[in-house]
């Protein structure tokens, strides 16, 4: 039983290595590596053709984002798995694929795995918070992530990655395949995927944007309601972030203010 891991990469050769790396050195081998690179300029291409005996496709061309790139991907798979890795991320350990495709060769019924994701700081590579993966609270936002996820081809094949909703199609598809077609998922409590925090989605000023998009996505699967009950804080807090106040941390520190009056009291 095959697994397809499509690697998306945009001037990454600070981190495609250790990404690709992390790939070809698990223990299970039936793998079709796919590398899908936007054109880049700093020397990326030149790292990948060090792996070039284990890299199934390899695709280096300007594109227009990075759904564009995931369509691409998509388009050469051909196993019956199908996962994908952000250039800067990196499979937790050797043994990951072989935990997951366990899985899918147990239980030909299962549509997708979930995996834990742990965040790395982009800035020192030190590693951060872990998060479960939840696909029972996709009503929530997106709570079971794309990089730590698994597929069986066969059920997403048709889903679009769409420049429409660029910053929403992780959980567009989530939302297609376990909400619309009630597909069966399965989670693994252990880390799958290091996951390093930055990217455009993150950033202040395209806040208010990613916001729109999972608002669309909500509304088209859980109704206007529930997208408008989450719309006023979605995007509040986005608002605040784009200009740089962090709501969280002043509650908290409002917080840590009442707690150390009452005890003074």
């Amino acid at each position: 039983m095959k697994i397809s891991v499509i690697v998306t990469s945009f001037n990454s050769a600070k981190t495609i290595e250790a990404t690709l790396k992390s790939i070809v050195e698990q223990t299970y081998k039936d793998v079709e590596l796919i590398v899908i690179d936007g054109g880049s300029k700093d020397g990326t291409q030149a790292i990948v053709k060090k792996f070039e005996s284990s890299i199934s496709k390899f695709i280096s061309e300007k594109d227009k984002g990075s759904s564009d790139a995931l369509q691409k991907g998509m388009q050469l798979v051909t196993g019956e798995v199908v996962t994908f890795v952000n250039s800067d991320d990196t499979l937790a350990n050797n043994l990951v694929l072989e935990d997951v495709m366990r899985c899918f060769a147990g239980d030909s019924r299962l549509d997708y795995v979930g995996g834990a994701l742990q965040w790395v700081l982009e800035e020192n590579g030190e590693k951060s918070k872990i998060f479960q993966s939840r696909p029972d609270r996709l009503l929530y936002g997106c709570e079971a992530y794309i990089p730590s996820s698994f597929f069986r081809t066969s059920t997403i094949r048709d889903i679009p990655f769409t420049s429409e909703i660029e910053f929403a199609n992780d959980y567009k598809l989530l939302c297609e395949l376990l909400i619309a077609r009630k597909g069966k998922f399965l989670v693994l409590p252990q880390v799958t995927v290091n996951f390093t925090l930055g990217g455009r989605s993150a950033v202040p000023k395209n806040r208010i944007q990613v916001k729109k998009d999972m608002f669309r996505v909500r509304k088209q699967y859980f109704g206007i309601l529930s997208a408008l009950l989450f719309a006023i804080p979605d995007f509040t807090t986005a608002f605040l972030q784009k200009y740089s106040i962090r709501p969280y941390t002043w509650i908290r520190k409002f917080r840590l203010l009442i707690q150390s009056s009452s005890h003074k009291s």
